[in-house]
């Protein structure tokens, strides 16, 4: 008999404004979504909470300070009692805030999906492929191996040393702002390592994806399912991307169900979010980043209105 259960979606939201929100929660409502969407909230501008609510989104609080739940959301007792819990940053210790909402709530769910909020877009609903019985984890592009990316040896060595670093630094980047997918007993083992490794080795400069790669590549946790760039049900946007038909497209002509880091391109944020999303992204970004993205999308433009003349 199939499992009658929702599936869930569950991302943490600080310090952001409805509009930099709108597109992730407007987008899985479009398609059909028929399970749950969880924020897990703190200090959301101008009473952002109002209009995600009426969007469907169910909303909980939690607090900077450890152990960031309370109530019916109380992390296990045995979690409190670890000194390197205390001083994380959102970085690392969001994965704990949504922990605490599967451990107190997961067994209303058949599976999970763990996102980021202001950079996700859904195309489809993101459940709609063949789900393995495996925790769903997201590669990028083969030349962003560890060792070639300066952020990512930064934030490996900063938490597990140098050893670990060149132990893993030869594999593909396990990208952690769509951390993972999978069935809710797996998430939650999943988070149990996860939270095991930050009571080990964690500090204030820790990040997720540090962890998230050690933990993979370390084989600490093996019950998992790795997608390589452009296949499978998301997609970590990069510039060579396509659109047709409207969507969103990888390489390889697929259509992923999700897209993640939409919001690097004004082509795809532009259609997809609002001149007022874009706006408060220049804001928040800096105008260089922004420069170079339009000056590649207005050469495009040109190029393309030239290829026409040529046609005529």
């Amino acid at each position: 008999m199939a499992d009658t259960k929702p599936n869930l979606v569950i991302g943490v939201a600080r310090g952001y404004d409805y509009p930099m929100l709108r597109p992730i929660v407007a987008s899985l409502k479009k398609t059909g979504f028929a399970g749950d969407f969880v924020i897990m909230y703190n200090d959301l501008h101008d009473h952002a909470e109002v209009p995600l609510a009426a969007d469907g989104a169910l909303l909980f609080p939690f607090s900077p300070a450890f152990p960031h739940t309370d109530g019916p959301l109380a992390l296990p007792e045995r979690w409190l009692k670890e000194p390197r819990l205390h001083n994380l940053h959102i970085y690392a210790y969001r994965r704990i805030v949504e922990y605490a909402y599967l451990h107190a709530y997961g067994h209303k769910y058949n599976y999970v999906y763990l996102t980021d909020t202001r950079d996700v877009y859904f195309q489809r609903d993101p459940f709609d492929f063949e789900r393995p019985n495996a925790v769903c984890v997201f590669l990028e592009e083969k030349k962003n191996l560890i060792k070639d990316t300066p952020a990512n040896v930064e934030w490996i060595t900063e938490t597990f040393g140098e050893k670990i670093l060149h132990e893993i630094e030869h594999n593909p980047v396990a990208n952690a702002g769509t951390i993972c997918m999978g069935p809710i007993p797996l998430v939650l083992e999943y988070l149990e390592v996860y939270l095991s490794v930050l009571a080990r080795y964690g500090t204030p400069l820790t990040t997720d994806q540090a962890v998230h790669n050690y933990i993979l590549y370390e084989k600490l946790f093996t019950k998992v399912h790795a997608y390589p760039h452009n296949t499978g049900p998301i997609l970590n946007l990069t510039p060579d991307f396509r659109i047709a038909h409207g969507m969103i497209q990888n390489v390889n002509g697929g259509t992923p169900n999700t897209v993640h880091m939409y919001d690097r391109y004004i082509r795809t944020a532009w259609g997809r979010a609002g001149w007022d999303f874009v706006a408060k992204l220049i804001w928040r970004k800096g105008p260089q980043r922004w420069y170079m993205s339009a000056r590649l999308f207005i050469g495009n433009l040109v190029k393309r209105y030239l290829l026409r003349r040529t046609n005529v």
